[in-house]
């Protein structure tokens, strides 16, 4: 083939055409890659700012206080009473640690005033005990194992849905039918807003005693259960209505080394609303002992509330 001027000029400009078209396809992936390295940057930090550190430690303190006024005609010895004045009735110390996304962990020491028969600690002094001491470890989403001591399961919870118990103890913990702690494994779970639970096993004797040791059979084994069926129904009214079921039992041995079982079933009805909580509780207890009558609790409460203020009442049956 024999190249002249004309054909090499031809070349020569499909050459540069190719070229020219070569390096604008270039560059839209090469600024493509530019822009994908600074987004991934900028998400690696953006979730290094956001990330948790651990461990966390936060402390919490509460305590109630009154002023009471004695209007009684009393009297020891020919003196008058004159009970009038403060007091502080209750107080807690709270310390709470997120170890890490699946471990936490939380201590609290209750202080409320000591009326026993002890002698030369002083007229009704403040006394402390280890509420709870509780490790907790979340192995799924909607799922905990806690380990120590800490809230049984029928008392916390209906401390939660009225939350006056710096008023008044609900009937079972009142009554000392129930502890509102005790040591021992439990696991908690829950269904969204809808449904939760509380399955323990623990050593029945509360939180101000030490455990004498019990067969394992023995021990205190209970279970709750509540469930808001209208939770998500936005019906506003009944809303927050709530059903709560218990069953609870344990056992210990007689003089003759017989082993005696306890049982304790019911539930309760709860609603709560902007301006009133209402609950009604109703327990069963019987046992083996023969000497012994099946005992039945019922106790209703209600508060009615305004904003800052409430009126609260409850009875004991």
């Amino acid at each position: 083939m024999v190249f002249n001027l004309r054909n090499l000029y031809f070349f020569v400009v499909l050459g540069l055409l190719l070229f020219s078209v070569s390096v604008y396809a270039q560059e839209p992936n090469s600024v493509s890659k530019s822009n994908e390295v600074e987004l991934k940057n900028k998400t690696k930090t953006q979730s290094s700012l956001t990330e948790k550190i651990y461990p966390t430690l936060k402390f919490k303190g509460k305590f109630f206080g009154d002023f009471s006024i004695n209007t009684s005609d009393q009297s020891v010895d020919g003196n008058d009473i004159n009970e009038t004045g403060f007091n502080i009735s209750r107080l807690y110390l709270t310390a709470k640690s997120k170890i890490s996304k699946k471990f936490s962990a939380r201590a609290t020491l209750d202080f409320g005033r000591f009326t026993g028969d002890a002698t030369d600690i002083g007229s009704d002094p403040l006394f402390g005990y280890i509420k709870y001491a509780y490790l907790d470890f979340k192995p799924l989403k909607n799922i905990k194992l806690r380990f120590g001591q800490q809230a049984r399961v029928w008392v916390g919870n209906a401390d939660k849905v009225m939350n006056y118990r710096y008023v008044f103890k609900s009937s079972m913990d009142y009554f000392k039918l129930m502890s509102s702690a005790d040591l021992g494994f439990s696991v908690l779970g829950n269904y969204g807003k809808m449904f939760n639970y509380q399955v323990g096993v623990f050593n029945g004797t509360g939180y101000k005693k030490t455990a004498g040791g019990e067969e394992i059979f023995n021990l205190l084994m209970e279970a709750r259960v509540s469930v808001f069926p209208l939770i998500n129904s936005k019906l506003g009214f009944v809303e927050k209505l709530g059903l709560h079921f218990y069953g609870g039992t344990d056992g210990e041995e007689d003089g003759e080394g017989e082993s005696i079982r306890n049982m304790i079933y019911g539930g309760a009805l709860s609603l709560n609303h902007k301006y009133f909580d209402f609950m009604v509780e109703f327990m069963m207890m019987n046992s083996d002992i023969e000497e012994m009558d099946d005992v039945m609790v019922v106790s209703p409460y209600l508060s009615v509330k305004y904003k800052n203020m409430a009126l609260f009442g409850t009875w004991g049956m």
